[in-house]
């Protein structure tokens, strides 16, 4: 009978364990049913969301933006090293034409890693697009060899890689040139140049 009672008493169990388990695959079931149905309901509201986030989106792209940032500095490499970079105390971003205008500006051109030109003005102006650099109001550019130019407006045109200098042009090399004219053109190394329009020049010798 003892034998007997515990042979009943397994059973029992087995089929208490039997239950138990088919409650635990049903509830995983159901678990996983909740589960598959909260992520379509929360796809569809991110969607639903995004699609609402990206419309205002794209139309504020359309429109101009002017983002204003202090200590902005702007560089450019090429072949892996610095070019030119461009530093100003306050610099006003507009997104719509990738351009910055710029406050209290100086810089400098690298030749081999090296200080090859540097340049200060007032204000001035970063065109991305265009690759073109401008230099207004008491505009300043000096090589390192110590020849200088002053002019009304300095533009560094990147796709030519030329300097060109409008109004009040005053170049002065060292104790041996002293120019001036209406405008004038240089390579960005300062090696070259040329003067335009009511040019005067005075040569020094040593």
């Amino acid at each position: 009978d003892t034998d007997r009672s515990r042979g009943l008493g397994d059973v029992y169990k087995r089929q208490l364990l039997g239950i138990s388990m088919s409650k635990k695959v049903k509830f995983s079931l159901i678990f996983i049913t909740f589960l598959l149905i909260v992520s379509i309901i929360g796809f569809w509201q991110a969607k639903k969301i995004t699609a609402n986030f990206e419309k205002p989106q794209t139309n504020t792209n359309q429109e101009s933006e002017k983002i204003k940032i202090k200590d902005m500095l702007i560089t450019e490499t090429k072949d892996g090293q610095k070019y030119w970079e461009v530093f100003a105390a306050l610099g006003e971003y507009t997104n719509t034409k990738n351009k910055a205008t710029l406050t209290d500006v100086v810089g400098n051109f690298y030749k081999e890693g090296k200080v090859s030109v540097s340049f200060k003005a007032d204000t001035g102006m970063y065109e991305s697009d265009a690759k073109r650099i401008t230099l207004d109001s008491k505009a300043l550019i000096i090589a390192e060899d110590g020849t200088s130019l002053s002019a009304d407006k300095i533009v560094w045109e990147g796709a030519t890689d030329k300097i060109n200098a409008f109004g009040h042009v005053q170049i002065i090399k060292s104790d041996m040139l002293y120019a001036t004219c209406d405008r004038s053109e240089f390579t960005s190394d300062f090696q070259k140049f040329k003067t335009f329009d009511n040019t005067t020049t005075k040569v020094y010798s040593k």
